[in-house]
């Protein structure tokens, strides 16, 4: 299958936001976007052409879907409820430490607090690890029957002893990595508890652009 690629306008709307970090105190302010596309994706080998007249109403349609982003995100602001942007991990660039609101943070506490969603995690992570397992089972397997030749006898029970070592080492590997990520965001929350909490604010609007992609204009 061809990749594809957007053929058409974007117009993009910068802002300016920010907290203070609840655990060194110091002001964090970030720049963020609001985008609006007006055309299509096509088969990165096709070659699209337009008029320069033609982009330019490409680009009026672009910024009219953006303003309506812009107003809707405005009123949200005047009304208290700024949304933090969907790729902020919240983590401090001073201190390395998580916000309160930090989405791995919320998730921490929402599977501590929900057995469901632990139980759904726990077989989510159980499934990657029989599936990684049984890969490196396979080659370990594929080593030693090439590399030690096992006696024709034993071959069958040395393979099955190796196949179920790769599944051991994997959970063990897996278990280690899933049990140090939990000790550090727990630690986390612990120093969180006892914190000022302060949430994200926007603190202004900035430049906007508009302009074109994949498109021959001539």
């Amino acid at each position: 299958m061809a990749n594809r690629q957007f053929v058409g306008a974007t117009a993009t709307q910068y802002y300016s936001w920010g907290y203070t970090c609840e655990l060194c105190g110091r002001p964090v302010e970030k720049r963020s976007s609001l985008r609006a596309r007006n055309g299509s994706m096509l088969k990165s080998t096709t070659w699209a052409y337009t008029s320069s007249a033609g982009a330019e109403v490409m680009k009026d349609q672009a910024r009219m879907q953006l303003a309506a982003n812009v107003a809707q995100m405005d009123e949200k602001i005047r009304s208290g409820g700024f949304e933090i942007p969907q790729d902020e991990e919240g983590k401090c660039p001073h201190c390395r430490q998580y916000q309160h609101w930090a989405p791995a943070i919320r998730s921490q506490i929402a599977a501590r607090n929900n057995q469901q969603s632990g139980k759904v995690g726990k077989l989510s992570v159980g499934s990657l690890t029989f599936f990684v397992g049984m890969w490196v089972g396979i080659v370990l397997m594929v080593l030693v029957d090439k590399l030690l030749v096992p006696a024709e006898e034993i071959r069958l029970f040395v393979l099955l002893g190796v196949l179920a070592l790769g599944f051991l080492l994997t959970w063990i590997v897996v278990r280690r990595i899933n049990k140090g990520i939990d000790t550090d965001l727990d630690a986390q929350i612990k120093a969180l508890e006892n914190v000022e909490k302060n949430e994200p604010h926007f603190i202004s609007w900035g430049e906007q652009t508009c302009d074109t992609s994949g498109l021959s204009i001539r």
